[in-house]
């Protein structure tokens, strides 16, 4: 359990950070020490990364390159030994997440890739087009009790009322799901930040039936 460690730590950083004000002292999760974090130098090929996951094995983890359309495998250890899988073209992808079965690859566009067998001669890919084109996403998570993939803006209006729309991708029925199936409050985002969000970059991740969130605004 050590190793995830370093990734619960990426995913929970928002509860650390300040942003001109006290840091909050936040509990560790069960069977987790965020106080004590392994911390691991990565190769020079793997600057670009701009998503990071894992499935079962706490031991590797995967990454999507920033533009290349590649996905790492990732032993950590002494040497970090990598993998990588060339699974499309070039473009320009945020997030990686996985539901067990497939990997899904998201690009800022909205669009999702599913990779079927990545990391063999027989992997399948599949796209799912998202429409809209107003919004910019940045981050994907899979929400294993909804069976959903969850996409969260990068660049997006909030509503009137505040909330941040994030859309999903049912996994059962392969289809997107156009109503916001979670809307984080900018309102209350403002509170705890201290000023108005509205351009920001966002981070999630899932766990224990809870969803956490890592807000940075690039106002």
């Amino acid at each position: 359990m050590k190793y995830l460690h370093f990734l619960i730590l990426l995913l929970f950083l928002y509860c650390c950070q300040a942003t001109g004000k006290k840091k909050e002292i936040v509990d560790s999760p069960a069977g987790y020490d965020l106080s004590t974090p392994e911390k691991f130098l990565m190769p020079e090929e793997l600057d670009e990364i701009s998503g990071i996951s894992y499935v079962s094995d706490p031991e590797i983890l995967y990454a999507v390159n920033d533009e290349e359309g590649k996905i790492y495998q990732i032993e950590l250890g002494k040497n970090n030994k990598t993998k990588p899988f060339k699974f499309t073209k070039k473009g320009d992808f945020e997030d990686l997440a996985s539901d067990g079965q497939y990997w899904y690859a998201l690009k800022s566009s909205g669009k999702l890739l599913r990779i079927f067998q990545p990391f063999t001669d027989s992997f399948q890919v599949r796209e799912f087009e998202y429409p809209e084109k107003k919004n910019e996403f940045e981050a994907v998570f899979f929400d294993p009790v909804k069976k959903k993939i969850i996409m969260l803006c990068k660049l997006c209006s909030p509503s009137a009322d505040g909330k941040i729309p994030a859309y999903s991708l049912d996994t059962v029925n392969s289809a997107f799901v156009y109503e916001p199936e979670y809307s984080p409050d900018s309102n209350a985002l403002k509170k705890i930040i201290g000023k108005n969000l509205n351009r920001f970059i966002i981070e999630a991740g899932f766990f224990s039936g809870r969803i956490f969130t890592n807000v940075e605004d690039v106002a």
